[in-house]
Formats: structure tokens, sequence, C-alpha cells
């Protein structure tokens, strides 16, 4: 499970993506995830981190909440909305889910 999202901070000067997952057994996941975007991404990458998110804490199998960038940082806004980058990401996840099986 891997749910998408774009993140908002009062600080305009965030910037990056982050990965994010609840229980140890789905670590794993998250790191694949997040080093496959790393080989991608344009942004900083804010890391690997456990949080009870709802859409990942229901789950028993590899779930992630991946944060791609700020909306409230224009370049990361900007760059987010770019159809170029968004396939760059979509590559990057689906590398990331390779790397996981394999």
């Amino acid at each position: 499970f891997i749910s998408l999202h774009s993140d908002a901070m009062d600080d305009p000067d965030v910037s990056g993506f982050t990965t994010y997952y609840t229980y140890p057994e789905q670590k794993a996941f998250a790191e694949a995830i997040n080093k496959a975007l790393e080989r991608r991404s344009y942004f900083h990458n804010r890391g690997v981190h456990s949080m009870n998110y709802q859409v990942t804490w229901q789950l028993d199998y590899p779930a992630v909440l991946v944060e791609l960038g700020y909306l409230s940082n224009a370049v990361d806004d900007m760059v987010l909305n770019e159809s170029r980058y968004q396939d760059m990401m979509v590559k990057g996840i689906v590398e990331g889910i390779n790397d996981y099986l394999n």
C-alpha cells in the first residue's frame, strides 16, 4: 500500500520528500521506496520515519505514506506540478517496489 501526499507547512522554506511507515515490519518497504525516490528526485531526502498515520497503522502488510514535497514551498509546488517530474516519481516508486520484492 502506498499513499501519496503533498504536504504544507507554515514555514515556506521547508522542502523535500519524506517516507513514513508505522510498524517495524513495514520499515524495509519504506526504506526501499525512499532510496529509489532519492535516485530520481530533485528534492532533499528528509528520510524514513515511523509515524502513526491512519493509512499505515490500519494495515499489517507493507504500507507507506510518502510526502512527495511541500506545496507551501514555491519551488516544490512548481516542480510537483510538472508532468515530467511526476513521471520520474512514478518510476522511482516502481523501482522501490521492485527493489523491495527482489
